[in-house]
């Protein structure tokens, strides 16, 4: 009888030089689009929610920058709130909505991530972006609110109008920004001049100004790392050499605001024509 040959001693096939070849790992997209199987998802409306808010702040810094030449800024101030009933309308569906969007969704995320440095909750960019984008933030929330409040018609005016306190009757105009034929003089006064107009140096004006200038450049940085981060939320830069060009762009974006930003900064707090 012929003894069975066991599997182990079967002689194996020699190796092709194809087969001995190393093998090279496809490549996944690095850092893709949002995982969320909805299309509307809260990243991706946050996201939405951010363009619509930059482009109101390009328009916004764009003619405060014209402050270097009051009256330009002045004719520019004049068209816009030719507008009439229609502007307070523009700015809540434009300006406030998407912003409320932006804001809520962004504590949403501060409470759950806080400001440590480093951390894992983080899906696009590195630890120092994601820890930037959310120090931007709290900034900005300050810096709007404070904005807001004292110098728009939303603000303190409002509050005064509901009511009548006179420790904020100083408001009582329209808060502190006087469009008609004041719109220059108001604003300067406002941001170089807000808690003593006659006393220009006094150390709680210098500090309005120094948290006006950190304000605008916080909104540079802000914007140009959400676009990059919204462009990769929506699947619109998804390999690694995309995302590159995108955050060149983004950063050119983001260089142009904060640019405009501190001219528009100095021609209010530091210009001659401000004194």
């Amino acid at each position: 009888m012929t003894a069975s040959r066991s599997p182990r001693s079967r002689p194996q096939p020699e190796k092709t030089a194809v087969d001995q070849a190393p093998t090279i790992p496809i490549q996944k997209p690095h850092q893709a689009a949002c995982t969320c199987r909805h299309r509307w998802c809260p990243r991706r409306i946050h996201a939405l929610g951010g363009v619509l808010v930059g482009l109101f702040v390009v328009a916004h810094l764009a003619v405060a920058m014209t402050g270097l030449w009051p009256e330009r800024y002045q004719s520019l101030v004049n068209r816009i709130h030719r507008l009439g009933p229609a502007l307070p309308v523009a700015e809540l569906a434009l300006v406030f909505i998407p912003l409320s969007v932006q804001a809520g969704y962004g504590l949403r995320l501060l409470v759950k991530v806080g400001m440590a440095y480093r951390t894992d909750k983080k899906s696009r960019g590195g630890d120092l972006r994601f820890f930037l984008q959310r120090l931007s933030a709290v900034i900005l929330l300050a810096f709007i609110g404070f904005h807001v409040a004292t110098m728009h018609r939303w603000g303190f005016h409002l509050l005064y109008e509901v009511t009548g306190m006179d420790a904020l009757k100083g408001y009582q105009a329209a808060g502190l920004f006087h469009p008609a034929g004041q719109a220059f003089h108001s604003t300067a006064v406002a941001i170089r001049g807000y808690w003593s107009p006659d006393a220009i140096r006094h150390p709680a004006n210098l500090l309005v100004l120094g948290f006006y200038a950190i304000g605008v450049w916080a909104v540079g940085y802000h914007l140009a790392n959400g676009l990059a981060t919204g462009a990769m939320a929506w699947g619109i830069a998804v390999t690694e050499t995309v995302q590159r060009r995108c955050g060149f762009l983004c950063l050119g974006i983001g260089v142009a605001l904060t640019l405009a930003g501190t001219a528009a900064w100095y021609a209010f707090a530091f210009a001659p024509q401000a004194g």
